[in-house]
């Protein structure tokens, strides 16, 4: 970081270079940044207000939307449903040579 010492575009007396923001994230955080973040972070930083709310009203969101919904209420219940019945059907099966050997002696 350079220092300012004298007159310098019009301003007499000593100044920092350093830069404390860069597109309204603390200079030492953009530094750490990879250079594909840095590109993504400007991608987002410039979109218009349009493209901003994309997301609100685009096909991939009812899409979304609509995933989210059916693994929620149809995916989740059904997988439930499954595991309660394979359950009973595992612990009826552990019961049937149980229930052969006592059919078995009372013969």
């Amino acid at each position: 970081m350079a220092e300012i010492i004298g007159e310098y575009g019009g301003v007499t007396g000593g100044g920092s270079m350093t830069q404390s923001h860069s597109y309204g994230v603390p200079y030492e955080i953009w530094e750490s940044w990879s250079t594909f973040t840095q590109d993504k972070y400007l991608q987002d930083y410039y979109r218009t207000p349009e493209q901003a709310t994309y997301y609100e009203s685009s096909p991939e969101a009812a899409a979304f939307f609509y995933v989210s919904w059916m693994d929620d209420n149809v995916v989740e219940p059904t997988k439930k449903v499954y595991e309660d019945v394979t359950d009973i059907g595992s612990n009826a099966l552990s019961w049937i040579p149980i229930l052969a050997l006592v059919y078995v002696a009372t013969r």
